[in-house]
């Protein structure tokens, strides 16, 4: 792609866009065009402004990335999606990629890192965070085999089914918050998301919906 790269960056910390912003602005092709703290503000923005490219945070609050990822490769499949979050589980990483991103950065990547999945993605190609390709690259390549976790847990993220697994097992919101280095804010976003894609109303019907699943 030729010419000024418009860009949305997604996170729901403040600092974290503004880094993003910074850095991204040291190369004179990349513009930031908007700044969104969730999902639903990245849809939000792209009724009203053109973006060529969304760097997306996965986590977080009112509305994930991953279910905004899928909201834009519906209504605006022209839009690169590029992933970045903490985590490195095979499920999150099938996932992101089968909602239509087409790069999935740890956010452990170096400056030169994020400038080279750019490129990728800009040239039509997927990129995968070196921090975890070596140890996936396997795992993408094979499809999971019926009743394997990545199919029993089909509808929950990778951070969903740790937090199910935490409340199964006793943890209050603010120790899995503390467990997990993320705000109450952000475990009780997460709970109302599990609750919704499981159709439960309670941690009881929760439990008795995933008793026999969880390891």
């Amino acid at each position: 792609m030729g010419g000024e790269v418009r860009i949305v960056v997604a996170d729901d910390h403040r600092m974290v866009r503004k880094a993003w912003q910074l850095l991204l602005s040291a190369k004179q092709q990349y513009t930031v065009v908007g700044q969104a703290a969730n999902g639903a503000e990245v849809l939000q923005l792209l009724q009203t402004m053109r973006a060529d490219l969304v760097l997306m945070d996965l986590d977080m609050p009112v509305m994930n990335g991953f279910d905004a990822t899928e909201q834009i490769k519906k209504r605006y499949p022209w839009i690169k999606v590029i992933g970045l979050t903490q985590q490195k589980e095979s499920g999150y990483i099938k996932k992101l990629f089968a909602l239509g991103a087409s790069a999935y950065l740890t956010k452990n990547a170096s400056d030169e890192e994020l400038f080279e999945a750019l490129e990728h993605v800009l040239d039509e190609k997927r990129y995968l965070s070196r921090e975890v390709s070596d140890v996936l690259s396997k795992s993408l390549l094979t499809p999971p085999s019926e009743g394997s976790a990545d199919q029993v847990f089909m509808g929950l993220s990778a951070r969903e089914i740790e937090i199910v697994k935490l409340i199964a097992s006793g943890h209050t919101t603010l120790q899995i918050s503390n467990t997990l280095h993320l705000s109450i804010k952000t475990i009780e976003s997460h709970r109302r998301n599990i609750f919704k894609k499981l159709q439960v109303k309670n941690v009881a019907q929760m439990i008795g919906k995933v008793k026999d699943r969880i390891v």
